[in-house]
Formats: C-alpha cells, sequence, structure tokens
C-alpha cells in the first residue's frame, strides 16, 4: 500500500509541476519496485511466474546437459526441441519423450515393410518383411518394449526400464539380420531405417539413469 500510494504521488507531482528531478525519482522507485518482486518470486520458487526468458535459459540447459550424455548430440537436441513440453519436464520427461518419438517411428516403419512386401514377389524379402512387421510390432516387439520402459520410468525403475529398450534394440537387430540369413543373402531395403530407429533409442539408453542407485549417488 505504501509503495503504491509513493508511485501515484511521485506521479501526480512530475505532471503537476512537470519536475525532471521527480521524473527521475518516479524511475527508481519503478525499477526498484520490479527488482524486488523479481527476488521475491525466486525466493517464493514460483519458477513458472518467471517472464519467459528466464524459462528459456533453464530449460534450454537441462536439454543441453541431456544431450551431452549421448554420442549422438544434433539428432537429441532434435528430437527434444520439437515437442513443446520438453521445456517444461525433468530427465525422466526427456528420456520419455523421446521413447514415444521411437515409437512413432516404429509405426512408420510397420507401414514401410507392410507397403514393401505387399509390392514385392521375391520370397525371402516377403518373409523378412512379414518379420520386420512383427519385430516392430506392439506383440512383445520394439513398440511393446518402448512403451514398457516409459511404464517402468514412470515408477522410477529404471532398471526395467533400460532393460526393455536394450530389448527393443533386439528386435531392431532380428529385423535387419534376416535379411543376410537366407542364401543367397539378401541386402535389407531397410537398413538406414533399422540404423535411425537404433540411434533413437541409443539415445533414450544414454540420456535415462541406467539405475536407481544411480539416481541415488
Amino acid at each position: 500500500m505504501m509503495l503504491d500510494v509513493s508511485i501515484k504521488t511521485v506521479y501526480h507531482l512530475a505532471f503537476e509541476k512537470n519536475n525532471t528531478l521527480v521524473l527521475m525519482e518516479m524511475k527508481k522507485i519503478f525499477c526498484n519496485s520490479f527488482i524486488v518482486i523479481f527476488f521475491l518470486i525466486l525466493l517464493s520458487g514460483s519458477y513458472d511466474a518467471l517472464p519467459s526468458p528466464y524459462r528459456m535459459k533453464k530449460d534450454v540447459a537441462l536439454i543441453n546437459e541431456a544431450c551431452k550424455k549421448s554420442e549422438d548430440f544434433d539428432l537429441c537436441l532434435s528430437i527434444l526441441k520439437r515437442d513443446p513440453s520438453s521445456g517444461k519436464t525433468n530427465i525422466d520427461g526427456l528420456g520419455i519423450i523421446v521413447l514415444e518419438y521411437a515409437i512413432e517411428k516404429a509405426k512408420e516403419t510397420i507401414n514401410l515393410v507392410n507397403k514393401l512386401g505387399a509390392n514385392t514377389t521375391d520370397k525371402v524379402l516377403k518373409v523378412c518383411f512379414e518379420g520386420c512387421a512383427t519385430e516392430y510390432g506392439a506383440d512383445h516387439g520394439f513398440i511393446y518394449h518402448c512403451q514398457t520402459s516409459i511404464n517402468s520410468i514412470k515408477k522410477k525403475d529404471y532398471e526395467f526400464g533400460q532393460a526393455n529398450i536394450d530389448w527393443a534394440l533386439e528386435n531392431k537387430s532380428s529385423c535387419e539380420e534376416c535379411f543376410s540369413e537366407f542364401q543367397p543373402p539378401h541386402k535389407s531395403p531397410i537398413t538406414r531405417v533399422n540404423n535411425f530407429n537404433y540411434r533413437i533409442l541409443s539415445i533414450a539408453h544414454d540420456i535415462l539413469p541406467v539405475s536407481n542407485s544411480q539416481v541415488l549417488s
């Protein structure tokens, strides 16, 4: 109340008397008021009340810190920055965002192999494309393990979460290896896709805690 009265008084005097010194005093009061309010916000821990530039610096710092743990820094940044929620979460949330992206790409992979299988007369390719659709599927395949990993992370069970990431990687490998297991060996038409999915899961593996003890240490 006293601050409000002071500002009104100075404001009135400034424009009634056209006093330059009073105008300068008014600016000081406004500046001091902003500083006091800013530090009160910091002390209260009300992070969301801070102006957006302050939030952005902290959000970007967390994303950069997480991606530095990965050997695929640029792809990590690209995945996280495409999701608006990445600036409002913690390291677990960032890992979940990467895994959700992996599921999204796995669904695209299933659609791709189904189309390729429908458009080939090569029996080996047909068998492998069908096998890849299964390996990437939701029935104990790539998608299943990614979703199970997400559920485990939400429960803070990092060891089981990481185990499911490893199993999802095995699903990807089984898909890729199918093409070379027949005689004569066939060149995989989806190596680039499989490798990209591997990169996504590797990022999730790198930025998430390996175990609960790592979080507590």
